[in-house]
C-alpha cells in the first residue's frame, strides 16, 4: 500500500457535528471515523447544559454552517484526504463530494468559505491548499458572503436554542396529529431519538410509537445492530415527525419519511417487536404493525430466532351460535348450531371491579354483597350485553385459551361479533370495561387488541364510567330482594297488583315454573311461581330426585326467557313470600303466555285453581293439544276407554246401576281408598306379570329410574317383579307404588330391588283402579277412622264375590258403590249403606235429583246408629249436627 493510499479513503458521511467537525462510517458499519477539516475553522455551536456547566449560546452562522454541510454530505459517499494527524490523534484533511476524478469534485471546504461560512486558517506555513482557500475567502469577502456581509451581526444569525421541552403535554396538544420539521441529532437506541425541531428552536426527545428495539443500557441482543441500522437511514436526515402522544417527558411520534416508515421496516427485520401501551397510538393504525411482526416471527429473524410459534393453549377458531346467557360483564354462553351450549370470555376484556375491601364471609360494610348491583357500572355492562346480545346470533372468534389455574378454571377466550360489532370494543369505548395490560411476550390476547387499546384511550380521554372518579348516581343499584322475606312481601303486594302488568327481567330459573325476577321500577328482586299449572319439580342440587320430565322443564322455560326482559301480573303471595301471578315473554306481533306454553309443550299439568281464572279456557285447550300429541308428560297417555260396565254416563232423570265383578288388593288405612282389580282383566294381570319376570331376568342396565319414574320392583312378599312408580328416594331407600295392586313399602334402592321398566311395559293402564265409596266419608279421627278400615277390610278381604257400580266422578275421583252377596238372603248387599248403619262412616249428600232416594235410605241408616251410639257415634255426634 502506497504512503498515499494510506491517505485516502472512501466512505460514507454519517453525521456532520459541526460545520468542519464529521464522522465518517466504514464499509462494514462498524468503524466509525471522526474528521476534522483542514486548514478552516467554523462558528461553534452552543452546547447543553450539564449538571455542573451551564449552556452556551451558538456563535454567529453556526447553524447555517452546519446545515450547509450537512445536506451536502450526509448519506454521501466521500473522499477523505488526510493532510495531517493532530496532537490529540485526530485526522485533518479534505472531504470530497465523490470518488473518482477528484480534480473535478466538490470539496465541500472550499464550498463553505465561497458561501462565506468558514473562516481559513493558515498557519506558519502555507502550502498549496491553504493558499487556494485563502484566495477563496478573499473573494467571498469581496462578495460579503455569510459571516462577511453588512448582517453578520444580526440576531437570526443566532439560535435561540431551548434545548429541552418544557412542557411536553402541551406541546402534544398543539402538534398533536399533525406533521413537523426536524432533524434526527441522536439515535439513542432503535426506537429513541433526539431531534431538534427548527420552527420551535427546540430540542426534543421522543420514542417511536407501537415499537420497542432492544436496549442499549442492559445489553440486550441486537441492540446495537439495530442501532446502527436506524443510523445508516436516519441520522442528521431532516424527517416528517408525526406528534402522536406524550410518556412522561417523552413524546411518542412516527417518522414520516421518503423511503418509508422505519418503525415497519424495523419489525419486518426482527429487530423490534410490538408493544401494547402506545400501538393505540399509531395514527396509520396498529394492524400493518402486527403483521410485520408476524412475518419476523414466521421466518425467526433476528430477536425472533428463538421463537417457538404460537403457544399449545392457543385456538382460532371460528364458530357462531345464539347467546343464551350473559355473565357478569365479560362473559357468555352460546348455543351452537348442534346444541352444545359454550362459555366464552371477552378476549383481553376487564370488567368492573369492586374498589371496596370485602369482609370474610362475602359481606361488604355489614350487608350482603351482591357484585351486579354492588359493582360500580356492573349491572350496566350486564345490562348492555343483555341488551345487546340475548336471543341473538353472534359470530365467535376464538383467541385463546387460558389455562385453568387453583382459583379459575380454564377460559375459552374469544372476540364476539354480532352485525359486525365488535362487543369488546364497545364495551371498552362506553368506559363499562378496562383492557387486560398483558405481558410484553405473553401472545395469549385478544386478535384485535390493539383496537381495544384506542377504545380504551378514547374512553379514558372522555372520562366515561370507570374512568371518571366521580361516580355517576346510577353507578350502583339499591334493591329490594324480597325472596323469603314474607313481611316485607306482603307490604308491596297491594301496589304489585294494582299493575296490572310490571315490566321485568328474569335473573334465574329454579324450575320450569319458578322464577326469580327483577323489576326495574320498583327496584325489586321477587320470587314469581306461575299460577295454573303443576310443573314437574327440581331435585336439590346433586340429588337424584327430581320428576320426571323437571329438567326438560327447566330447559324449556331457561330457552325461552331467561334474561329476557318480560312482563308479569301478580296475583297472590304464597306461604313462603313468594309471588304468584303469570309471565309474559314480550314478542312481536303478540306476547306468550309462559305457562301455557309449558302446557302445550306437555312440561306442565293445569292445576285445579285455575278454574277462578281467565285463562282457564286457553290452559286446558294446550293440555288437550299436548295430551293428543302425546308431549312429555303425556308420552305414555292412553285415552281412557269408556266401558259400559265401569262407567255409568251421566243422566239426569234416572240413577242407573251397572256392577262389575270386582277384586279388593289395597284399601288405604289413612284415606280409606280402595283399589280394585276388574275380574275380566284378570287373565291380562297373569300375562302381564309373567312377562315381567322375563324382562326383568334380561335386564342388564344398572341405571336406576329416578323419583316419579316408573320402574320394575321386587315386592318383599311374594317376591314377583311388577310395575311400579319410585315416590320418593332417601338415604339409599326408595318408596315404591305397585300401580296394578295400590299398596306402597320401602326398597333398596340399587339394581336387586329396582329395574328400569321397558317402554312397551308402560303402556297398558294400571290394573288396579282407584275408588271411594260414593256417599260417604271417613269419620275425622284417627282412631274412629282405623275402626272403620278394619270393618272395612273385613268385609272385603273375606268376600269372593264382590261388585261395583260407577255412581259419579269428582276431579277424575271414581265414586263407586260396592255390593256383595247376602248369603243368607241371596241378594246383594250395599257395602256403604251396612258400615254407615254400623255406625263406621258418615254419610256425604249428594244434590242431584237421581240420588234423592238412595241419600234418603242411607241417612236414615246414619240416624239409627247414632241413636244407638254405634261404633264412631258412642260418644254422641261429633258432627255438629245433632239429631
Amino acid at each position: 500500500m502506497t504512503d498515499q493510499s494510506a491517505k485516502t479513503k472512501i466512505a460514507f458521511v454519517k453525521q456532520v457535528l459541526s460545520g468542519d467537525s464529521i464522522i465518517l462510517m466504514g464499509s462494514d458499519n462498524n468503524s466509525d471515523m471522526f474528521v476534522c477539516l483542514s486548514y478552516v475553522k467554523a462558528p461553534h455551536l452552543g452546547k447543553a447544559p450539564t449538571e455542573t456547566t451551564a449552556a452556551t449560546q451558538d456563535e454567529p452562522f453556526a447553524w447555517e454552517c452546519r446545515e450547509f454541510v450537512r445536506r451536502r454530505l450526509v448519506g454521501r459517499r466521500v473522499t477523505f484526504v488526510r493532510d495531517y494527524i493532530g496532537s490529540n490523534g485526530r485526522e485533518f484533511g479534505q472531504v470530497i463530494i465523490g470518488t473518482e476524478n477528484l480534480d473535478r469534485c466538490e470539496n465541500i471546504a472550499e464550498s463553505a468559505i465561497s458561501a462565506g461560512l468558514m473562516e481559513v486558517k493558515a498557519g506558519k506555513q502555507v502550502d498549496e491548499t491553504a493558499e487556494k482557500f485563502l484566495k477563496l475567502q478573499e473573494i467571498a469577502k469581496a462578495s460579503k458572503n455569510g459571516r462577511w456581509g453588512d448582517d453578520a451581526n444580526d440576531p437570526k444569525h443566532v439560535r435561540n436554542v431551548q434545548w429541552n421541552v418544557q412542557n411536553p403535554q402541551q406541546f402534544v396538544q398543539k402538534y398533536r396529529g399533525t406533521t413537523v420539521k426536524a432533524i434526527i441529532e441522536n439515535v439513542r437506541d432503535g426506537s429513541s431519538f433526539r431531534a431538534y425541531v427548527p420552527q420551535e428552536s427546540t430540542y426534543i426527545t421522543f420514542v417511536l410509537s407501537g415499537i420497542k428495539c432492544p436496549g442499549l443500557v442492559k445489553k440486550e441482543p441486537y441492540a446495537e445492530e439495530a442501532k446502527l441500522f436506524v443510523e445508516a437511514r436516519l441520522l442528521n436526515r431532516e424527517i416528517d415527525l408525526l406528534i402522536e402522544g406524550v410518556d412522561t417527558q417523552r413524546l411518542v411520534a412516527s417518522i414520516s419519511h421518503r423511503a418509508g416508515n422505519i418503525s415497519l421496516l424495523l419489525l419486518t427485520e426482527g429487530y423490534a417487536k410490538c408493544i401494547d401501551w402506545s400501538i393505540g397510538l399509531v395514527s396509520s393504525g396498529a394492524q400493518a404493525y402486527r403483521d410485520a411482526e408476524k412475518l419476523a416471527k414466521e421466518e425467526k429473524r433476528r430477536i425472533w430466532k428463538d421463537y417457538a410459534g404460537a403457544k399449545a393453549s392457543q385456538s382460532k377458531d371460528k364458530s357462531s351460535g345464539t347467546v343464551v346467557e350473559v355473565g357478569l360483564g365479560d362473559n357468555i354462553y352460546v348455543e351452537g348450531p348442534n346444541g352444545i351450549i359454550s362459555r366464552y370470555y371477552l378476549s383481553s376484556i376487564r370488567p368492573p371491579r369492586s374498589e371496596v375491601p370485602q369482609k370474610e364471609g362475602g359481606n361488604i360494610t355489614g350487608k350482603q354483597f351482591r357484585a351486579l348491583y354492588d359493582i360500580p357500572y356492573m349491572f350496566e355492562a350486564r345490562e348492555y350485553l343483555r341488551k345487546r346480545l340475548i336471543g341473538k346470533s353472534v359470530n365467535i372468534h376464538v383467541d385463546y385459551t387460558q389455562p385453568k389455574s387453583d382459583q379459575y378454571p380454564e377460559k375459552v377466550c374469544a372476540s364476539v361479533f354480532v352485525d359486525k360489532e365488535n362487543i369488546g370494543e364497545t364495551l371498552v369505548k362506553k368506559g363499562l370495561a378496562k383492557v387486560v395490560k398483558h405481558k410484553r411476550d405473553d401472545e395469549n390476547r385478544s386478535s384485535h387488541y390493539d383496537v381495544l387499546l384506542a377504545a380504551e384511550k378514547d374512553a379514558e380521554n372522555e372520562k366515561y364510567k370507570l374512568w371518571n372518579e366521580q361516580l355517576e348516581d346510577n353507578a350502583t343499584l339499591r334493591v329490594t330482594e324480597l325472596a323469603g322475606d314474607l313481611p316485607r312481601a306482603k307490604q308491596f303486594l297491594p301496589s304489585l297488583q294494582r299493575s296490572k302488568r310490571l315490566s321485568a327481567v328474569v335473573e334465574f330459573i329454579t324450575s320450569g315454573s319458578r322464577f326469580r325476577v327483577f323489576i326495574p321500577r320498583e327496584n325489586l328482586v321477587i320470587t314469581l311461581a306461575l299460577s295454573g299449572i303443576t310443573c314437574p319439580r327440581t331435585g336439590r342440587a346433586g340429588a337424584n330426585d327430581s320428576e320426571p320430565f323437571a329438567a326438560e322443564a327447566l330447559a324449556f322455560s331457561k330457552k325461552l326467557v331467561f334474561q329476557h326482559d318480560v312482563e308479569v301480573e301478580i296475583e297472590s303471595i304464597d306461604k313462603t313470600g313468594g309471588f304468584v301471578g303469570q309471565m309474559f315473554l314480550i314478542q312481536k306481533p303478540s306476547s306468550i303466555n309462559v305457562a301455557k306454553a309449558l302446557i302445550e309443550n306437555g312440561l306442565a299439568y293445569v292445576h285445579g285453581t285455575v278454574e277462578k281464572s281467565r285463562y282457564a279456557a286457553e290452559f286446558y285447550a294446550a293440555e288437550e293439544s299436548a295430551k293428543k300429541k302425546k308431549l312429555h308428560l303425556w308420552e305414555n297417555y292412553v285415552e281412557e276407554v269408556k266401558e259400559v260396565e265401569d262407567i255409568a254416563k251421566e243422566d239426569t232423570s234416572e240413577r242407573k246401576q251397572i256392577f262389575k265383578r270386582v277384586m279388593v288388593s289395597h284399601i288405604d288405612r289413612q284415606t280409606l281408598k280402595i283399589y280394585v282389580q276388574f275380574f275380566d282383566h284378570g287373565d291380562d294381570l297373569v300375562k302381564l306379570m309373567n312377562k315381567l319376570q322375563i324382562s326383568a331376568k334380561n335386564c342388564v342396565s344398572t341405571a336406576l329410574p329416578k323419583r316419579g319414574e316408573y320402574c320394575l320392583a321386587k315386592d318383599s312378599q311374594y317376591g314377583q317383579w311388577t310395575r311400579a312408580r319410585i315416590e320418593g328416594i332417601r338415604d339409599n331407600k326408595a318408596t315404591v307404588n305397585y300401580i296394578d295392586y295400590g299398596n306402597s313399602e320401602i326398597l333398596s334402592y340399587n339394581s336387586s330391588c329396582i329395574k328400569p321398566l321397558a317402554a312397551e311395559d308402560r303402556v297398558l293402564q294400571n290394573i288396579a283402579r282407584e275408588v271411594r265409596l260414593a256417599f260417604t266419608s271417613a269419620p275425622p279421627s284417627e282412631d274412629f277412622k282405623e275402626m272403620s278400615y278394619e270393618a272395612l277390610a273385613d268385609i272385603l278381604f273375606s268376600e269372593e264375590f264382590i261388585y261395583a257400580a260407577l255412581e259419579y266422578k269428582i276431579a277424575n275421583n271414581d265414586y263407586v258403590t260396592l255390593a256383595v252377596d247376602d248369603k243368607v238372603a241371596g241378594l246383594k248387599y250395599d257395602v256403604g249403606k251396612k258400615l254407615v248403619a254400623d255406625g263406621f262412616l258418615i254419610v256425604e249428600e249428594r244434590r242431584e235429583p237421581k240420588f234423592k232416594a238412595v241419600i234418603s235410605d242411607y241417612l236414615e241408616a246414619e240416624q239409627k246408629a247414632r241413636r244407638a251410639h254405634s261404633n264412631i257415634w258412642r260418644y254422641g255426634d261429633f258432627t255438629g249436627n245433632e239429631l
